[in-house]
């Protein structure tokens, strides 16, 4: 989990405490991007958007923290490398502790050409598991967000659910799909995020479902024994768009979505 020094200075320095409560919150939801890195990739609409304020308001925000030397014009934060200490990261530990992992397996002379081998593989596998588990894009769940708001639903990037579905690999095009589905099964109504989101994990379900049945996955994706990347279950979700786009499906009711139905025709 991402984190960042907070000093107790904020509390009496006269450059924080002098600006409203509004703003010292703005501040400190920019200190949170920069920590994520999700700061130097957003657009003035998405950082607007993050802190939850209008363009205008943004524009005053900017040029406050201008004056006040918060920030640069690009919205780098200033000072940040001298506060934040790079021994805060656990990258160095963690490659500290492969290194010594890998030295007491070179010196173990029990262990076989075979069997050194075959750890080698599960260590490279698992470190790409845990790689792929670990990492999400700073700006995943706001890029699900922003096609939401794009089809005219607003959306929330912090909210757990989308996070979740980030954190699955689901891309944007399918959201977008969702939001088309949700608006054909409710025309004219007001839709939420959660009705949408409900859509996205239907069809992922469904899509496990003919998987598991053998009906889409591939050889190399059926082994049980292998995990599933992001990259993975974001092709077969756009594989399965696709089919479903062909086969110009409908749900059974439009005002109800029930994640756990089986699709039409699966077996077993």
């Amino acid at each position: 989990m991402d984190w960042f020094r907070m000093y107790g200075e904020f509390a009496a320095d006269p450059k924080v405490q002098s600006m409203s409560e509004a703003m010292q919150r703005r501040l400190i939801m920019l200190l949170c991007l920069r920590c994520s890195n999700a700061l130097v990739t957003l657009q003035d609409d998405e950082i607007a958007f993050a802190l939850r304020i209008s363009e205008d308001e943004l524009a005053e925000t900017k040029a406050l923290f201008l004056r006040k030397k918060f920030i640069g014009e690009d919205w780098s934060i200033r000072q940040w490398d001298t506060r934040q200490y790079a021994s805060d990261s656990s990258a160095a530990r963690v490659a500290r502790h492969r290194e010594r992992k890998k030295e007491a397996a070179k010196r173990d002379c029990n262990v076989t050409v075979s069997a050194q081998n075959r750890t080698d593989t599960e260590q490279n596998r698992t470190d790409t598991e845990e790689a792929s588990a670990t990492r999400v894009q700073p700006t995943a769940a706001v890029e699900l967000s922003i096609a939401m708001r794009s089809a005219g639903i607003e959306s929330q990037p912090a909210d757990p659910r989308l996070i979740a579905l980030a954190q699955q690999g689901v891309a944007p095009e399918t959201v977008t799909a969702a939001c088309e589905e949700a608006k054909r099964c409710k025309p004219g109504e007001r839709i939420g995020p959660a009705y949408v989101i409900a859509i996205v994990e239907r069809w992922a379900a469904e899509a496990a479902q003919l998987r598991a049945n053998g009906a889409t996955a591939p050889a190399a994706r059926a082994s049980p024994s292998r995990r599933q990347t992001a990259q993975d279950r974001a092709q077969e979700m756009a594989d399965y768009l696709n089919r479903r786009k062909d086969q110009n499906h409908a749900p059974a009711s439009p005002d109800i979505i029930d994640i756990n139905a089986r699709p039409a025709g699966a077996g077993g």
